[in-house]
């Protein structure tokens, strides 16, 4: 199997690349007679001038082709359709070059794509092309042996065929199909279409030769019903065909779609040509058989200009055409696989960015809860609602065991007379006059008694601006504070003693080199 597969891809190769070989020649030899700018250059030297120039410039083309195709049609389908013009070997050599070995030559790109790929689509696209070689290469050599009838027959029923292959090609492409995984069916699949084709048509043109089919068409009469169903057909498959690939250049812009959907117009223009005439071989036929030559020639350029676009070799052009007929489904798959996955990658650095950040946060709130609860002086974290949350040194402070504390509001263990200016410190922190303040103020020990602290006090707000709570740290200073109450009542006592023995004191200080003397010195010494 894979021999006699190898063997007419390598038929088809040989037929087609010589055509791709002098189309190259033919691009040289153009580059050296015109300024030094190549065929391929000097027709799509507006890659670089944008979309808008380059649709313009290819619609041009279209255009031109079907206006004077449409003038030809109006003003020859009038008269001469009595004139018959067949020279012999012409027609044979005509349907060869233009309608055998150019859509060969796509059909070989197309063939080697699906065996690469898999994409049916391009399997399709291959029979679409094969067929209209293979069956205008039978019908222009009919010509000679069996007459205009016969001619007629295998071209308009090859035609058919090529306009079912090259419609279903884009429905699966629009619609979705699988691609075959397996090389190995790849194969089988090409092969059964090729002997089909081949089989077909070999059958279509025995029935012919031996006068076995209705008549499609009588010289001088016209085509039979038969002959214009079938046709009229053909003819509304490659529209249909043609509109679809145009739309598809629409969408991805890619040139060979423009081609390859101008080469389908030209095709559908020349089979109406010929659906019109009634003489084989007369004007209007011939202005038919033009029309299809120049498709042919259009698919030639399709995959001349595609590959220019694309920048690869024209050998290699099959890979363009796997990479853009694949399934769209798999496309699709692939696309969403591909921004999953980048996405994924972005979720991950996030992850670990957050893992990080919030490690670095548990290091520092561990930090910050170690300080806060071994410090040696009172901490305490006040809340909006008034409750606080204290450490160890604090509640020992005030006699309480760490394991008997409990959610107390600073204002049940503050002094009464100390609450509203410790209430007016907050308001001032939490209205945002102040950031921080320090003042003394007194709690109440378990037993009932006075504690006094220095308390230094700020407030933490988030980053909106908004107060969270308030961190305290106070300092234990009641021992000082009665210790200067005794030195205040000593001293107050001795000037009573003073007073009462009429006896004065003074005092040098030396380093200040300042006298002092209390008051009933004064008075002693008059």
């Amino acid at each position: 199997m894979q021999a006699i597969t190898g063997f007419i891809v390598h038929i088809v190769g040989s037929i087609g690349m010589p055509a791709v070989n002098q189309t190259i020649c033919f691009s040289n030899n153009f580059y050296e007679y015109h300024g030094g700018a190549s065929l391929a250059e000097w027709g799509a030297n507006d890659y670089k001038k944008g979309f808008g120039f380059r649709f313009l410039f290819y619609s041009s083309i279209l255009v031109i082709s079907v206006v004077v195709t449409l003038v030809g049609i109006f003003v020859l389908s009038g008269f001469g359709s009595s004139t018959v013009f067949d020279p012999p070997g012409l027609l044979p050599v005509l349907n060869l070059v233009f309608l055998s070995i150019c859509p060969i030559i796509v059909g070989y790109m197309a063939a080697k794509g699906y065996l690469s790929g898999g994409s049916v689509s391009l399997l399709m696209l291959a029979g679409g092309v094969f067929s209209m070689a293979m069956g205008s290469f039978i019908a222009g050599f009919l010509l000679p042996v069996k007459g205009a009838n016969a001619v007629i027959t295998v071209h308009n029923v090859s035609v058919l065929l090529s306009g079912i292959f090259h419609l279903s090609g884009l429905l699966l492409a629009v619609f979705g199909f699988r691609q075959e995984k397996n090389s190995k069916k790849r194969k089988i699949n090409f092969m059964g279409l090729f002997t089909f084709i081949f089989a077909f048509l070999a059958i279509l043109a025995f029935l012919v030769l031996q006068d076995s089919l209705p008549l499609f068409f009588i010289q001088g009469q016209g085509p039979t019903i038969l002959r214009q169903t079938i046709l009229g057909v053909a003819n509304i498959f490659f529209l249909f065909s043609a509109f679809m690939m145009f739309v598809f250049f629409l969408k991805f812009r890619g040139v060979f779609l423009y081609w390859y959907s101008a080469a389908l117009v030209l095709i559908s223009i020349g089979l109406f040509c010929i659906f019109i005439q009634t003489s084989f071989g007369s004007p209007i036929g011939w202005l038919g058989r033009i029309a299809q030559y120049i498709g042919g020639l259009y698919l030639v350029m399709a995959v001349f200009f595609g590959a220019k676009e694309q920048e690869v070799m024209i050998t290699q052009f099959d890979k363009v055409l796997e990479q853009f007929f694949r399934n769209r489904f798999e496309v699709l798959l692939e696309e969403r696989t591909a921004q999953l996955a980048v996405t994924n990658e972005k979720l991950q650095l996030e992850i670990e960015k957050r893992t990080r950040t919030e490690k670095a946060l548990r290091e520092s709130e561990n930090k910050f809860k170690y300080v806060f609860d071994h410090s040696p002086i009172g901490k305490s974290i006040i809340h909006i609602s008034g409750e606080i949350q204290a450490n160890k040194s604090f509640y020992e402070m005030l006699g309480y065991s760490w394991d008997e504390h409990k959610n107390f509001k600073w204002q049940d263990i503050t002094h009464p007379d100390d609450i509203d200016q410790s209430q007016n410190v907050i308001d001032s922190l939490l209205s945002g006059k102040k950031e921080s303040d320090r003042f003394i103020k007194r709690y109440l020990h378990k037993n009932g008694s006075i504690v006094w602290v220095d308390l230094r006090t700020a407030v933490r707000k988030d980053t909106n601006g908004t107060p969270l709570y308030l961190m305290a740290a106070m300092s234990d200073i009641t021992q000082q504070r009665e210790a200067d109450a005794a030195l205040k009542k000593q001293q107050q006592f001795l000037q009573k003693a003073q007073e009462i023995g009429n006896i004065g004191t003074w005092e040098l200080d030396l380093e200040k080199n300042q006298l002092l003397w209390t008051e009933q010195n004064s008075v002693v010494s008059g």
